[in-house]
């Protein structure tokens, strides 16, 4: 059983990386605001924990990492998409460069040597417009087995409306995707083509799964459609999980790739 005064320790002791907003209020920062009481914040881990588990033989679970700034400090989450190229967001890796990936929190470092950013990448956390970046690793990971997105292969139908998706991140210290049925695909914006909208009846992202992959299945391989930009909270409610999508960005993604 996770006792409260845990789960406080590991509330206080982690950083948070997921962006919060909520546009019916103003006033001292958003992370400041919106951060909610402490029973309210322990009850949200508890359902975090009941949506994720941890899958150790899972391609996407196996694909995700944990990236580090480069003072260590616990910064976000990614996926491997080549043996030395990470997929996550622009505002996580604006401050990764000379930074760290780690398969699992706490193992080994890999450094980042490169950081590939959209022309209009934001410069403030809070800014999801252009979220997308990609870290070039020092060296090949060869125990990881990259994932494929989906626009590589454009004969497989798209994201339908109710899909369901599947998502993962190392936020709270460790690992783990959601389970099956959790989250569906929804579809974007006129106004915001580049992000993707997920709707789900049950539960959440958490603060760390920003850069975290959002996939589909596709036969027997899982495909990547989105990374994790950030949440919308009203009254500490989250009501939106944002992803930006990778195939809105296709050109520039394979150009970098083609290129490295």
């Amino acid at each position: 059983m996770i006792h409260l005064s845990t789960l406080a320790l590991i509330l206080s002791s982690s950083a948070c990386a997921a962006v919060t907003v909520s546009p019916s209020e103003v006033g001292p920062p958003a992370e400041e605001k919106l951060l909610p009481p402490l029973d309210d914040r322990v009850a949200r881990v508890l359902r975090h924990r009941e949506i994720f588990h941890t899958p150790d033989n899972h391609p996407l679970y196996r694909a995700t990492c944990q990236i580090r700034t480069k003072d260590e400090k616990y910064s976000g989450s990614g996926v491997f998409i080549e043996q030395d190229m990470v997929l996550t967001v622009a505002h996580l890796a604006r401050h990764c460069e000379g930074g760290f990936v780690c398969l699992e929190p706490g193992d080994q470092q890999i450094k980042v040597i490169d950081v590939w950013l959209p022309a209009g990448a934001p410069l403030y956390p809070f800014t999801r417009s252009e979220d997308i970046a990609i870290l070039k690793l020092e060296e090949c990971v060869e125990q990881v087995t990259p994932l494929d997105m989906l626009f590589e292969f454009p004969s497989l139908p798209t994201c339908k409306r109710y899909e369901s998706v599947l998502l993962s991140g190392c936020s709270l210290g460790y690992k783990k995707q959601s389970q099956p049925g959790t989250f569906f695909y929804y579809g974007v914006l006129k106004t915001e083509p580049f992000s993707i909208k997920l709707w789900s009846p049950k539960g959440t992202v958490w603060y760390g799964d920003s850069g975290g992959p959002v996939v589909i299945k596709r036969g027997n391989s899982y495909l990547i459609v989105g990374v994790i930009s950030g949440f919308d909270a009203l009254d500490n409610y989250v009501v939106d999980v944002s992803v930006t999508s990778t195939q809105y960005y296709q050109d520039e993604v394979e150009e970098y790739l083609n290129n490295n």
